[in-house]
């Protein structure tokens, strides 16, 4: 995902835009623990992809929702102009769902 418009959109100090970046920093972070666990463990391609599918359909998915959930709440919010920071970076993730969805 680029990641360029909600920095830019937290520069400015806009809460919101904070709030949001939690839970995509969350993914980030469950991404990276998978990656060690599977090297700690020696996990081939397969095991990794077993492992990755397992855990994205308990923790990523929870969290997708929750930021599926504060788009729509954010996009509904009078004080979200389209051509804000958070209005473009809001257009942009609800354009673009499958780069926060890839497999």
């Amino acid at each position: 995902m680029r990641v360029g418009r909600w920095k830019e959109a937290q520069d400015t100090g806009l809460r919101q835009a904070v709030l949001l970046m939690r839970p995509i920093g969350r993914l980030f972070w469950i991404e990276r623990a998978m990656k060690k666990r599977a090297e700690r463990l020696g996990l081939d391609r397969d095991a990794f992809h077993d492992l990755r599918r397992d855990v994205r359909g308990r923790l990523s998915s929870r969290t997708l929702g929750r930021i599926d959930e504060r788009v729509e709440e954010l996009s509904g919010e009078r004080s979200t102009l389209p051509k804000s920071m958070l209005g473009k970076a809001l257009t942009y993730l609800v354009k673009e769902p499958a780069l926060l969805r890839k497999s």
